[in-house]
C-alpha cells in the first residue's frame, strides 16, 4: 500500500510539473516579474461581452506587464484594456495607427488603488477565446533613493 501511494504521489507531481511547463509563449513573463494572475477568457455571444471584465487592485511605484495571447481556435485576436475607476482607458494592447495588437505591454502605476481590466475580441467579433497573465516588478529602492 505505501508502494502504491509512493508511485500515486510521484505520477501525480509530474503530472503537475507537466502542466506548468506547457504555457503558451506569448504568457511567459521576464525574469523581472513575478507572476500575479493568470485567466482562461471565453467569449461565446454578445451577451457575454461585458462578463470579459475584472477588477484589480495596482499599488503606486509597481510595473505591472499585462500579456493577451488569444487561443489557436479563436476565431479574433484579444484586445486587453486597462480602465480606471472613471472608466477611462490608461493602456491598452491595440495599435490603433499600425492596426496590430502586441502580446505584451506595461503599465507603471502612479495611484494605488482598484482598476478594471476588459478582454476585448478583434472588435467584439466573435466567438473569442484567448489567455492573459498578469505580472509586476516592485522598484529597486536603492536606485529610487540614488535619483
Amino acid at each position: 500500500m505505501k508502494k502504491l501511494l509512493s508511485l500515486l504521489f510521484v505520477i501525480s507531481t509530474s503530472f503537475v510539473c507537466a502542466q506548468t511547463v506547457v504555457v503558451d509563449s506569448c504568457n511567459v513573463l521576464s525574469k523581472d516579474y513575478i507572476f500575479s494572475k493568470s485567466r482562461v477568457i471565453e467569449v461565446k455571444n454578445r451577451k457575454q461581452v461585458n462578463d470579459a471584465a475584472y477588477s484589480i487592485i495596482l499599488s503606486k511605484g509597481t510595473t505591472y506587464i499585462f500579456t493577451a495571447c488569444k487561443k489557436e481556435d479563436s476565431k479574433s485576436d484579444m484586445e486587453i484594456q486597462l480602465l480606471d475607476s472613471k472608466d477611462r482607458i490608461l493602456l491598452t494592447n491595440f495599435s490603433s495607427e499600425k492596426r496590430k495588437y502586441f502580446n505584451k505591454v506595461s503599465f507603471v502605476c502612479n495611484a494605488s488603488g482598484t482598476y478594471f481590466v476588459k478582454y476585448i475580441f478583434d472588435g467584439n467579433s466573435l466567438p473569442g477565446k484567448g489567455e492573459s497573465t498578469i505580472g509586476y516588478k516592485v522598484p529597486d529602492k536603492k536606485k529610487s533613493k540614488a535619483h
